[in-house]
């Protein structure tokens, strides 16, 4: 599908059906198209399209899901803005756009447009930060935050329409106290841990200061509330990430949140990325570095997908700079830290994936969606070369294991011993050819070890005890493996 500049979409699996929406918000583009494919084979049983190009309505696909009556269900955010220039916000004009669609034809069955929110509720106004779910009263809520600068502190509040979506009243709120007085929030809205679970979880991530300052001050809390906005528990993560300045929240199964976030250094030196997979517990189960410098090489990790019956995660990396090749790579973790480059897929003609989304099926099996487009190519062409694609990846490929239903969590690189006294090997390297680079957790490179082999012993007796990184390069300036090394 070529379309100007596709800005979200989301996956549904059902059976062995995959419903795709995309959403377009721009002036002028704006629209949602929707598809229905078969998973097995990717043809397209139907496709339909929600037309608001040159309208002044905007919508996004808050939730979508098939409803009892086995039509499709989408819950969109439908608001009202005059000009989309940065920093004039028209968008306080919030209505609720009920759409359901027949499955087998995809044919619009339904479509309802109701405002929801009230003259005398005006800090509850409707906006993209909002979410939505249908509620047992065949009614929906609508989750709305809001923020207090006199008593420093954010809150959510729960809107009640009935099936119409017809505003009945602001029923339910909870507010959140900031540690700082002046601090600025990334990551600011309620969202359900997945699509069918009514817990909802709030960050509050604040800094003392204008976020890019050095040494500055962070805040980052998990809050989780039900469904009637209680407090279930709330944990503070920020002892984990001192350093970090930017981040995303990937929520995934099993109540599993994926923190995707940049780490800065007083340094300059280039910024570290970092996956952090947190439990519902508020303990930190994971965490993979991409160290300084890698980026130079091998681009970012653009998604991240907790597998099922496995600790480790599928993580897709992008090349990101204009010298490299065209291509984008899977990566295996093992829930330790580690990862394996478990599939290299080059693309043609110059093209690269970004900003994509993993779903895993039953059987192992990933679908991935994402922006297809042209590198480096000037804004007006941009209308030329960019379009989504979705595929299906084998299990097997991407090696996880599905033959027992249960991942060993062994990497088929690997350091041993680990940890480790005066000296360690690295198992599994088969290319002669390979470097590997020793950081300490600031991101300093510490050692070089030219042509690793399996056979061969690297010492680290002089180190001081602490954890360690090691990153491992093929002949092709490829990542072969990123993992830690603990010295005792």
């Amino acid at each position: 599908m070529d379309y100007f500049s596709l800005s979200e979409y989301k996956i549904l699996v059902v059976q062995n059906s995959a419903y795709l929406i995309y959403s377009n918000i721009f002036e002028g583009y704006s629209g949602t198209f929707i598809e229905k494919i078969d998973i097995n084979t990717g043809r397209c049983f139907w496709s339909n399209f929600i037309d608001l190009r040159n309208s002044i309505k905007r919508e996004r696909t808050k939730r979508f899901f098939i409803n009892k009556n086995g039509d499709l269900e989408l819950l969109n955010l439908r608001q009202s803005a005059d000009t989309l220039i940065s920093g004039i916000n028209d968008w306080l004009t919030g209505k609720l756009a009920i759409h359901k669609y027949d499955t087998l034809s995809g044919t619009e069955k339904y479509v309802s447009y109701s405002v929801i929110n009230d003259t005398n509720y005006l800090e509850f106004s409707l906006d993209y930060k909002s979410t939505l779910r249908k509620n047992e009263s065949e009614g929906y809520d609508c989750y709305t935050i809001w923020y207090s600068p006199t008593r420093n502190s954010l809150g959510i509040s729960r809107i009640k329409m009935d099936s119409v979506g017809k505003f009945l009243s602001v029923d339910a709120s909870a507010e959140i106290f900031k540690k700082y007085l002046n601090g600025y929030a990334y990551e600011d809205l309620p969202f359900f841990i997945n699509e069918e679970q009514d817990t909802l979880v709030r960050v509050s991530h604040t800094f003392k200061n204008y976020p890019y300052i050095q040494g500055d001050s962070l805040e980052l809390s998990i809050y989780y509330f039900d469904k009637d906005l209680k407090e279930l528990r709330k944990y503070d993560i920020s002892p984990f990430v001192t350093q970090v300045k930017e981040y995303q929240i990937l929520p995934q199964r099993g109540s599993i949140l994926l923190i995707r976030s940049t780490d800065y250094f007083n340094d300059n030196s280039a910024p570290r990325r970092r996956i952090i997979s947190v439990n519902p517990t508020g303990l930190i189960e994971e965490e993979i570095f991409f160290q300084n410098k890698m980026l130079d090489r091998y681009g970012d990790f653009d998604s991240v997908l907790k597998l099922k019956n496995s600790l480790g995660s599928l993580i897709l990396s992008r090349n990101k700079f204009s010298d490299s090749p065209s291509q984008f790579n899977f990566y295996k973790s093992d829930g330790n830290g580690n990862m394996v480059l478990a599939l290299e897929v080059p693309l043609k003609n110059s093209y690269n994936i970004y900003n994509s989304k993993m779903e895993q099926l039953d059987n192992g099996n990933v679908i991935l969606s994402g922006r297809y487009r042209r590198r480096d190519v000037n804004p007006g062409e941009v209308t030329l070369t960019e379009r989504f694609i979705t595929s299906l990846w084998d299990a097997k490929m991407l090696q996880i294991n599905v033959a027992t239903n249960e991942e060993k969590g062994q990497l088929n690189i690997y350091t041993y011993p680990n940890p480790a006294v005066n000296e360690f090997q690295i198992k599994g390297i088969h290319d002669k050819d390979s470097d590997g680079y020793l950081f300490d957790e600031s991101g300093k490179i510490i050692r070089k070890y030219y042509s690793i082999t399996s056979d061969s012993k690297y010492s680290i007796k002089s180190l001081l005890p602490g954890k360690y990184f090691i990153q491992i390069i093929n002949r092709n300036n490829q990542l072969l493996f990123l993992g830690t090394i603990v010295k005792i």
